[in-house]
């Protein structure tokens, strides 16, 4: 009876005797079965925390390379946008879950007041105006020439291309970098906000520099993820990071 008293009972962390479920602390060396608890939690919510991470790194080469493809020879950009954009929002949730079981309500809270959405509409005029005066010193350095004539394209394309910007865009870039993974670097360095918003930023950039053209994006995409990121902290709000991306985008393509 003793033998399987002991057989079926749990272990000390520390010294591994075999203590009961109703044992409060370790009979051979004190330890506190309450904190040994929450020392296995907590490892758990590191795991849970880093596999989500790079689940999202990995998956966002992934969405990127899937857009590509749609996107052969620029002959579907809407459909390759929409490919990535779709790719990325389930990746976003695929992510949310694997941090933590309510990690949908945590990760991606959309409330907005009006506060909010003023400080989002300015953070996206500042990224877009400090994106802007980024490219135009590459140009001037490298002494581009931009005043290129061109008709632009057919109207239903340029519909296409706001709706890709301004509204897939900025919502499935956001829900992945400022939505799942704000929430799996909250998991694993919580209490730490600079860091959280120092490798959000650092995906958020990734996803623009793997196009080719890594030294015109990353550096102020990266400046404009610290932007979005320092909103999120501030606003505990996701629609306000989308907003401003939207705003970004807006510009971008309105200044064409």
């Amino acid at each position: 009876m003793e033998n399987a008293r002991t057989a079926s009972a749990e272990r000390c962390p520390h010294c591994g005797t075999a203590w009961t479920r109703t044992t409060r602390f370790c009979p051979s060396c004190g330890a506190s079965r309450e904190r040994a608890t929450e020392r296995r939690r907590d490892r758990s919510a590191t795991r849970r925390a880093l596999a989500a991470l790079a689940l999202a790194f990995v998956g966002a080469l992934g969405a990127l390379v899937l857009g590509g493809v749609v996107d052969s020879e620029g002959t579907a950009a809407f459909q390759g946008a929409l490919a990535t954009g779709v790719s990325l929002v389930l990746l976003a949730l695929a992510c949310s879950l694997l941090t933590e079981n309510d990690g949908l309500q945590r990760a991606f809270p959309w409330r907005l007041d009006g506060r909010a959405a003023l400080a989002a509409i300015g953070l996206g005029v500042l990224s877009a105006l400090a994106a802007f005066g980024y490219v135009a010193l590459l140009q001037a350095l490298q002494g581009s020439d931009t005043e290129a004539a061109n008709e632009g394209p057919d109207f239903p394309v340029r519909i296409q291309a706001w709706l890709a910007f301004t509204a897939i865009a900025p919502l499935s870039e956001e829900a992945l970098c400022r939505g799942a993974a704000w929430r799996a670097l909250e998991r694993l360095v919580p209490g730490r906000p600079l860091e959280t918003m120092l490798a959000s930023a650092g995906l958020f950039a990734l996803l623009h520099g793997l196009n080719g053209g890594f030294v015109l994006e990353f550096p102020h995409r990266f400046l404009g993820g610290m932007l979005f990121g320092w909103l999120r902290l501030r606003t505990h709000s996701l629609t306000a990071c989308v907003l401003a991306h939207g705003v970004h985008n807006a510009l971008a393509l309105g200044l064409e």
